[in-house]
């Protein structure tokens, strides 16, 4: 160690006093340039420009002395800094990635508190929003049950970078809800269709409206043709004994869940022999 020290030490004199040198014959020979410049008979615009031309040439002359001479200095510092900052990346690789997804998570807009997502496996209700992370209320289990399991979720703005994610809320508080009922291809099906789109669309009215101009409004800004708020029903054939109709209605977020229930339970009661269900709130 001590021997790099002194070796180290002693190139850095030799360096030193080779600056030096080359800063004191770069001065003598412009020196002499100017000087020989001044005993010729040139009109003076032509001495100007030789003047400016004999400083830049000594100043480039001197730069370019110095590189050689501290060369090996100099890669030593440019190696240590590129180690130092592959380090640095390294060690804040989940802190970068995690602001830069923050970052695309505001830019784009797509986001806010209070809305419902999907992403890397989780569906909840964005309750905050931080540089770091973004934290849900999560709702389950599953995809068809619309509850509150109790969790917070917390996950880092990181996977706005690696994952799609899925915004249930985009046209404001109003979202498309579907969901199934499965019929044997022994029944009615085309009475039992218009019975449940009759009463999905019973159950449904108060939204219509709201629902229209929310989504016209989100149309407008995305530049897109409004999607329908009309309630429909699908019907797909699964298997050769079994028929699902598949329904889909605009309802506020908050009461899809609730609203299902009572279009499931008006639905039962409507069809030939059965009990009727009582109302109640999902």
């Amino acid at each position: 160690m001590q021997q790099f020290l002194e070796n180290l030490e002693g190139t850095t004199l030799a360096a030193v006093a080779s600056t030096a040198t080359l800063l004191l014959l770069v001065v003598l020979l412009r020196a002499t340039a100017l000087r020989q410049l001044r005993a010729a008979e040139l009109p003076m615009e032509i001495r100007r420009r030789w003047r400016i031309v004999l400083r830049n040439v000594a100043i480039a002359i001197f730069l370019a002395g110095v590189g050689v001479i501290w060369a090996d200095q100099i890669r030593g510092v440019a190696v240590s800094m590129i180690a130092l900052a592959a380090a640095l990346v390294l060690a804040t690789k989940e802190l970068i990635t995690c602001i830069t997804g923050s970052v695309l998570r505001t830019s784009n807009g797509y986001l806010k508190v209070g809305d419902r997502i999907e992403i890397a496996g989780v569906r909840g209700d964005v309750i905050d929003i931080g540089a770091l992370t973004t934290t849900l209320l999560e709702i389950g289990p599953g995809t068809s049950i619309h509850q509150a399991t109790g969790r917070v979720v917390v996950l880092p703005n990181s996977v706005f970078l690696t994952q799609s994610f899925a915004n249930e809320s985009f046209a404001k508080e109003f979202v498309f809800h579907t969901f199934v009922v499965p019929v044997s291809d022994e029944a009615d099906v085309k009475a039992t269709e218009e019975r449940l789109l009759a009463v999905t669309r019973e159950e449904t009215e108060e939204f219509r409206a709201p629902a229209e101009a929310a989504l016209g409004e989100m149309a407008r800004a995305r530049h897109i043709e409004p999607p329908s708020a009309v309630p429909r029903v699908w019907i797909q054939i699964v298997a050769p004994d079994r028929i699902e109709l598949t329904v889909r209605f605009v309802v506020l977020a908050r009461m899809r869940g609730r609203v299902e229930q009572k279009i499931l339970r008006e639905f039962f009661a409507r069809s030939p022999g059965k009990p009727k269900a009582a109302d109640e709130d999902a």
